[in-house]
């Protein structure tokens, strides 16, 4: 709850300099309840009802973030993931971006890591994302690599938006793993509530190789200031 309110915190002080600079200041924040403690590019961890929060602050081209895993069964958090994302300039429909992340699991040995990513997102008629991350190495951790990507379509029926997706991950000592960890196909439906607040639910099989095989599934409710 203190990582939450210190980047709510950080949002507030933003909009109160919304002048500087005459940039505009934007803030997203969601609650997500899963059946799993999902990392959010979808490897499963642990098999526990979770509540998953998440604060953006944006500014320009800088994204400052905060993640939050709460086991709901366990009654405690065990991830607290902090970064940066800086948006580099978009050549057509390609929008390449860098970020630096701390990943922090409190009731492990490895305690943290630290990671740095290179992505590109592309919008058309099918979108696509594809990332590789590098995985800074300390005393109780070596460093690694991970190669991941995302094709995803959409399609509206009525008032509720459809996405249809397939994500794929392969590592290369990634936490000591290395191989195809996983394939994972995906369904998730998004309901506008108004022009600030969307309710969406969705559903995902992870085809696990080096990762477990998995269903999960949940609920999550997005806000924008």
């Amino acid at each position: 709850m203190k990582n939450i309110i210190t980047t709510v915190l950080v949002g507030v002080v933003l909009f109160s300099t919304n002048a500087w600079a005459g940039k505009e200041v934007n803030l997203f924040v969601s609650m997500t309840i899963v059946s799993s403690h999902v990392a959010p590019d979808g490897t499963v961890i642990v098999n526990n009802l979770s509540n998953q929060t998440y604060v953006e602050v944006s500014f320009g081209f800088i994204t400052l973030f905060n993640w939050n895993n709460y086991d709901m069964k366990r009654e405690i958090f065990n991830e607290h993931d902090f970064g940066v994302s800086l948006k580099l300039p978009e050549f057509k429909s390609l929008k390449p971006y860098v970020d630096f992340q701390y990943w922090g699991y409190p009731r492990t040995d490895v305690g943290y890591e630290l990671t740095s990513t290179f992505g590109v997102k592309h919008s058309g008629l099918v979108d696509s994302h594809f990332k590789v991350t590098h995985q800074f190495g300390h005393k109780d951790l070596e460093s690694g690599n991970r190669l991941w990507m995302e094709v995803a379509k959409n399609f509206p029926i009525g008032k509720i938006d459809i996405t249809s997706k397939i994500q794929v991950a392969a590592l290369d000592n990634f936490f000591g793993i290395s191989g195809l960890a996983h394939i994972t196909f995906g369904l998730n439906g998004k309901y506008q509530i108004n022009k600030k607040v969307n309710l969406s639910g969705f559903l995902n099989h992870q085809k696990g190789f080096e990762m477990r095989t998995h269903w999960y599934g949940g609920i999550k409710v997005e806000y924008s200031f």
